[in-house]
């Protein structure tokens, strides 16, 4: 069958795992050599933090090349974020909270109910073992697809919107519109492509996809491979 054909699935939220066994992974300038098209989205948005380099660990990076090798021609991959400090974790999560919390209509929820929904799209900051944000590891991306005359896709919202559209298989249920269809697609496209590789996707960002950290392997059932890096000069880049 071919993957346009097939819906992509509705899967939980990502739990905790506590399942490690780190290994050694070199972080990589996943633009050093311009296979992947690089389009940093948080020095766009002025985030204080953000990080113009893409830095990802090396098995993302040999992933990510096989991605685009087996995209259509016309086709190219951009990442939109990568490692994040985590100071750019912190800034995040307080620039979006009352976002989502709008959004949710979560004005009177306790925080613990605001938190576990707030975290569907930004990860708590915390360097609890076990809970760390996962861009802190350099195995999380934030992807989509462009033509190579420069036209992203159409995916049927914008990055960091932290809607229930943005969840990967929302336009599952969206039927007989030629546009739901179009995005439908293109979702679908990008969804296969990613995972063929190995990654994980995030179910409530159809851009984030996972290899070697806590969300990978709660999905997977592999062990952890990522430990945390939280600062830039730590980040040692070939």
């Amino acid at each position: 069958m071919n993957m346009l054909d097939m819906a992509i699935p509705e899967i939980a939220e990502p739990q905790i795992c506590r399942n490690e066994n780190p290994v050694h992974s070199d972080f990589i300038d996943a633009g050093r050599a311009g296979e992947i098209c690089i389009a940093m989205q948080y020095p766009v948005l002025q985030m204080k933090h953000a990080v113009a380099d893409c830095f990802v660990r090396e098995e993302v990076y040999e992933r990510l090349l096989r991605v685009q090798q087996k995209l259509p021609e016309e086709l190219r991959l951009v990442i939109w974020d990568a490692w994040r400090p985590y100071a750019l974790q912190e800034e995040l999560f307080y620039a979006y909270s009352d976002k989502i919390i709008q959004e949710f209509g979560l004005q009177n929820a306790d925080k613990e109910q605001q938190n576990r929904i707030i975290s569907r799209y930004v990860c708590l900051p915390t360097r609890e073992k076990f809970r760390t944000p996962v861009h802190t590891t350099g195995g999380a991306v934030d992807v989509t697809l462009r033509t190579k005359d420069g036209a992203d896709l159409p995916m049927g919202t914008a990055f960091d919107e932290m809607t229930d559209r943005t969840h990967t298989a929302c336009y599952e249920k969206e039927t007989g519109e030629e546009q739901a269809a179009v995005i439908r697609r293109n979702r679908r496209l990008l969804y296969y492509a990613m995972t063929a590789e190995g990654f994980t996707n995030l179910p409530s960002e159809w851009w984030h996809y996972d290899y070697g950290d806590r969300f990978w392997a709660y999905y997977t059932g592999q062990q952890i491979m990522y430990d945390e890096v939280y600062d830039r000069e730590k980040v040692h880049a070939k």
